[in-house]
């Protein structure tokens, strides 16, 4: 294996740097960003049972539905109708089986999928129809997301795990593969120090269009990847000394799972003594955003789960047993239909206001 460490430079002076404050509030509300909520109804049965939807991605006319699940461990394909057309399933140990799934990713000039599976320490690549094409070894690293970046090219992120397996003294953060050429580089060194609390499945790619943006989980960066490298372009700036919750700098331990759709920059941010995470709404036309508490006109007062984005709304999932009163009634007038507890999620569109 060729490994080749050549930092690149992003030790651009602070005062430099396009800084994106952050205002505390106590509550968002959900008429602040959102035009219109739709839904779709997925279709539930007997061997489409979703349980732990960690991605959702949209391809052309399909919904692809990430379920790493113990239970499932596969991806689910819906039509944009909510009708299921597949699952697709290679748990194992054999060619072109994965043991976990860690992070799946759409590769558009060719439409294909590729899944990362760092407890196989594999990239399995396959196509809509669930055939599977070809892995290549990620040699050692473990990482919590991962990102297609060109025609043999992939980026890894590891925010919160020694990045190769036996080899302590290698730093976390961003590194890049070419799996052709077989040699590794390091784009972004983390210290190993600070402490990260994973709570739940966690992103750090965004993709926006053409577009692939990288959140760091460690202070707050953005990274845009544009012409072979990726490059700072927003640093988020909390305001400590104003919260409403008590909390200090060094309290600020997790950031994860941006979505950039529209104008809006959506993740989590997570203070050790906060309990709980805390909505970030950027708005990339004004410069400005918004940390809370949570975020009103969700169900029952819920944290939105945005999962997935398109060029201007959000994706999410509703579970029917959350509903009930006029709500309940006004998605089931929307979907012509009744809904009954147990079945699978309605997948949510919120259409963002530009």
């Amino acid at each position: 294996m060729i490994l080749v460490m050549g930092i690149i430079s992003c030790r651009t002076r602070t005062s430099l740097l396009p800084e994106a404050p952050l205002s505390m509030t106590d509550t968002l509300h959900i008429k602040d960003f959102v035009d219109s909520v739709a839904y779709v109804h997925l279709e539930y049965r007997e061997d489409c049972i979703l349980n732990s939807v960690s991605q959702i991605i949209l391809l052309g006319s399909t919904y692809i539905l990430v379920d790493g699940s113990k239970e499932n461990n596969c991806l689910y394909l819906f039509g944009t109708d909510g009708n299921f057309i597949r699952s697709i399933r290679w748990f194992g140990r054999g060619p072109g089986e994965y043991l976990s799934i860690t992070s799946v990713d759409i590769y558009n000039r060719d439409s294909s999928i590729y899944l990362y599976d760092n407890t196989g320490g594999k990239v399995h690549n396959y196509n809509l129809s669930g055939n599977y094409l070809r892995s290549f070894n990620s040699d050692g690293i473990i990482a919590g997301d991962f990102k297609i970046i060109g025609n043999s090219e992939v980026a890894f992120y590891s925010p919160d795990e020694p990045a190769f397996i036996g080899n302590s003294t290698i730093p976390r953060g961003l590194f890049t593969y070419d799996y052709d050429a077989n040699s590794f580089s390091s784009v972004i060194e983390h210290p190993q120090t600070y402490e990260l609390i994973r709570v739940f499945n966690s992103n750090w790619f965004t993709e926006f269009g053409d577009s692939i943006g990288l959140l760091s989980a460690y202070d707050g960066n953005f990274y845009r990847f544009s012409n072979g490298s990726f490059k700072l372009i927003r640093v988020f700036k909390f305001p400590h000394k104003d919260l409403a919750i008590p909390v200090s700098e060094s309290d600020l331990v997790f950031k994860a799972n941006p979505v950039e759709s529209g104008n809006y920059i959506f993740f989590y941010a997570f203070f050790k003594n906060g309990a709980q995470f805390h909505p970030v709404l950027f708005d990339k036309s004004e410069g400005v955003g918004s940390i809370s508490n949570g975020i009103k006109g969700f169900h029952r007062k819920q944290l939105p789960v945005f999962l997935g984005s398109g060029q201007s709304a959000f994706l999410g999932l509703v579970y029917p047993d959350k509903l009930e009163g006029m709500e309940l009634e006004r998605i089931e007038k929307q979907l012509g239909t009744k809904l009954t507890h147990g079945e699978n999620p309605l997948l949510a569109i919120y259409f963002l206001k530009k």
